[in-house]
């Protein structure tokens, strides 16, 4: 019998694209502040599919603790984008984060500073005067 036209070989998935393993293994993980913001997300989820399918099931009156625990799922999403803009911020080049000390920044190169070039009158009487 022979191999179906969709069929994978086990060759094609154990080989990755070249030069994605190395980026893979040197990212770092996710700030910790991020895994906070995502465990939190991720319980107040579970506690939201639970209240639902309580309430569906006709239940009435849920305890007072299931829906504070729902609330978890808000605030999980605001502590992991919090995480996500710190970790954002401290790897972007320039931003004096963690890699990088304000002794290795190249020394700023100052400008002269001059007038702008005036193209108006020198005399206030002769600004509304057309030319």
């Amino acid at each position: 019998m022979g191999r179906a036209p969709y069929s994978v070989s086990l060759a094609a998935v154990s080989n990755p694209i070249p030069g994605t393993q190395s980026r893979w293994r040197t990212r770092p993980s996710a700030a910790p502040l991020t895994k906070v913001g995502m465990s939190l997300f991720a319980v107040g989820l579970v506690a939201i599919f639970v209240d639902l399918a309580l309430f569906a099931s006709g239940r009435e009156n849920l305890p007072v603790w299931l829906n504070l625990i729902c609330m978890l799922a808000p605030v999980g999403l605001g502590v992991g984008l919090v995480g996500v803009v710190n970790e954002a911020k401290s790897a972007r080049p320039g931003s004096g984060g963690p890699d990088e000390s304000a002794t290795n920044r190249p020394a700023r190169a100052e400008r002269p500073v001059t007038a702008p070039p005036t193209t108006r009158p020198e005399h206030p009487e002769e600004w509304n005067q057309p030319t």
